[in-house]
Formats: structure tokens, sequence, C-alpha cells
């Protein structure tokens, strides 16, 4: 069993690890093809 506390930690830890993963490919895809992903990208990061 999880109470919601545990859930809402974790939950919150995988959102930081995410926005980490989605920041370091944002920032691999400055450049040329920066605007293009950020475009791509955007509408689906809520």
């Amino acid at each position: 069993g999880y109470n919601l506390k545990e859930i809402a930690e974790y939950i919150d830890i995988d959102y930081a690890t995410v926005s980490r993963v989605v920041k370091k490919i944002k920032y691999c895809f400055k450049g040329e093809l920066g605007l293009t992903f950020k475009t791509v990208s955007d509408p689906l990061i809520i």
C-alpha cells in the first residue's frame, strides 16, 4: 500500500527527473534545430 504522501513524493521525484531530461534534450537541440525542436516539443509539455 502507498499513502498519498508517498505517491506525491514519487510523482514529484519522477517529474523532476523528466524535466531534467527534457532540458538536456532541449540543450542538445540548440542551434539550427533548436527552433524546430522547441516548436514540436512545446505542445507536448504540460
